[in-house]
């Protein structure tokens, strides 16, 4: 049974459309090559032209064929891709949580939950205002997943070289959430490696 929406319809006109030109083309860089030959003025320049024409042409003619391929691909993979990445999109989902940091050298381990029954799967941090030109600001000192608490960590500092006048900072956590991925173990292999 054949489609006959306006996607595919759209589709065959841009594909029909790319294979006319490339015929188009080749017509035209071969009655250059053609003028050049039978002029036959300069052999070195014409014949380097006749050459850099003729790679020009092989050139756009694999890309247009490339092009091709690439709608084809999206033509007959789209539906499925796209019907997978929203399932996907519906089960992550972003925590955040803001906190301030008012004294030079105060460190904090913040933490932010994932909400009901999802795991954090990554995360980070954002700081407002960002650090100044003498380096004052909040740097992350430490970071990392907490599974069994369902949260991700970072401990910050707020550092500033001149602690008489320390501006407050808002530091706001991100933890992106999804299902339980099972028993996640980074793989680990030891090398020995001899002495000398």
């Amino acid at each position: 049974m054949e489609q006959t929406g306006p996607r595919v319809s759209g589709f065959r006109r841009l594909l029909t459309r790319t294979a006319n030109r490339v015929p188009r083309a080749l017509r035209k860089a071969n009655a250059r090559l053609l003028k050049v030959s039978e002029q036959e003025a300069d052999a070195d320049g014409e014949m380097a032209v006749a050459s850099h024409l003729r790679k020009q042409t092989l050139a756009a003619t694999g890309l247009l064929l490339a092009i091709a391929a690439v709608l084809l691909a999206q033509h007959l993979f789209g539906d499925r891709a796209s019907a997978a990445t929203a399932l996907a999109a519906k089960s992550v989902s972003i925590a955040t949580k803001t906190f301030r940091l008012t004294h030079a050298d105060q460190k904090e381990r913040l933490t932010v939950g994932c909400p009901g029954r999802s795991s954090p799967l990554g995360g980070g941090m954002m700081t407002n205002p960002p650090p100044s030109s003498d380096g004052e600001g909040v740097y992350p000192h430490s970071y990392e997943r907490l599974g069994v608490q369902q949260a991700w960590h970072v401990t910050a500092v707020l550092f500033d070289p001149n602690p008489h006048s320390t501006a407050a900072r808002d530091v706001t956590l991100q933890a992106v959430c999804g299902p339980k991925l099972g028993h996640v173990t980074p793989p680990h292999k030891t090398k020995y490696v001899k002495p000398g």
